[in-house]
């Protein structure tokens, strides 16, 4: 289904000549005529899609009442059809990577840790017993992902003002990005900023902390969707959102790195808060391992197709390299 007209929407969410239509509705409006007048590539979809997520967060009730979800989930598909069509061509082409120009690392960067199979340049820890026992698991499945092989993709964080935020052995960290000795495959989208700012200021609230091995156990073997939202998942989280909102930043459960990002991620475009993304009733679309992720990432799907994600790189000690520089750190 294609994205309705500006004309259109305003027939669909007109309530009669008393109701005020607030000035997130109008951005809204105007956006739409501006894609359908001048459809230039993605970046006027990713204005109108942001206008969307502004008008739903400022304006919730107005937005439920006159087909804010429709026209979003309009939106989406396109974006999604559009973005994974684009990876689908990217993945054929030979050497992709070697054109991506390094820069430097942004707030809301995802890090997906790059775990070396040479003994000698392992991090301590990197390859330990579990982390076997999902090596194993990763290479039993059907597909081995895209790029990067699944095994060397065995935990996911956030870059935001100079930390890796991420879940580890004591929970959620912050660990200083210059110190940490970790290499990391570095996806950027199109929502850095809102990224950030929700990964730091996540909060946890469930006593002594003791990392969940056997969900990390579980994902190697059933990944879990990770897909787009259905309808009937929209109106579940549309009632937990309403039910924790003072809350919404504070996780319900222990979560993995990839289970965490991924409700980041969610958060970030406004489908979702993190309070709802980390409820057990929705653990079957956002809990899902840091692999699968990147398979995820690599096909332009779930999220990523609607998040405009690329890769830019790889980073070391808080410096970010082209991706042919791997060969220099023999990794």
């Amino acid at each position: 289904m294609a994205i309705r007209s500006a004309e259109q929407f305003e027939r669909d969410s007109h309530r009669g000549g008393l109701h005020h239509r607030s000035q997130s509705l109008k951005k809204v409006i105007a956006a739409l005529a501006g894609y359908h007048q001048a459809p230039v590539g993605q970046g006027k979809l990713s204005a109108l899609h942001k206008a969307i997520t502004d008008w739903r967060w400022r304006e919730p009730h107005e937005f439920r009442d006159r087909h804010g979800n429709d026209l979003q989930v309009e939106v989406e598909r396109e974006m999604s059809g559009a973005i994974a069509t684009k990876a689908a061509e990217k993945v054929k082409q030979e050497h992709i990577e070697k054109e991506l120009v390094a820069g430097k690392l942004e707030d809301g960067d995802i890090l997906f840790r790059l775990v070396s199979r040479k003994g000698k340049k392992q991090v301590k820890g990197e390859r330990g017993l579990v982390q076997g026992m999902i090596t194993l698991a990763q290479l039993l499945q059907y597909d081995k992902g895209y790029g990067m092989s699944w095994d060397q993709i065995q935990h996911v964080g956030i870059y935001a003002n100079g930390f890796a935020i991420e879940i580890d052995k004591g929970g959620l960290e912050h660990k200083i990005v210059v110190d940490r000795p970790n290499n990391d495959i570095v996806v950027r989208t199109a929502y850095g900023e809102q990224i950030a700012a929700i990964a730091e200021n996540a909060q946890e609230d469930l006593g002594q902390w003791v990392y969940p091995l056997n969900d990390l156990m579980n994902l190697a073997f059933r990944p879990g969707s990770g897909g787009v939202l259905s309808a009937r998942d929209r109106e579940q989280a549309w009632r937990l959102n309403d039910e924790g909102w003072a809350k919404r930043n504070r996780m319900q459960q222990r979560v993995v790195c990839s289970h965490f990002v991924h409700a980041v991620l969610y958060a970030a475009i406004g489908q979702v808060t993190l309070r709802t993304a980390t409820h057990h009733k929705m653990d079957h679309v956002f809990k899902i391992s840091p692999s699968h992720l990147w398979r995820q990432f690599r096909r332009g799907e779930g999220i990523w197709g609607i998040a405009g994600a690329r890769c830019v790189g790889f980073q070391r000690k808080g410096t970010l390299y082209k991706l042919e520089d791997l060969d220099r750190f023999d990794v």
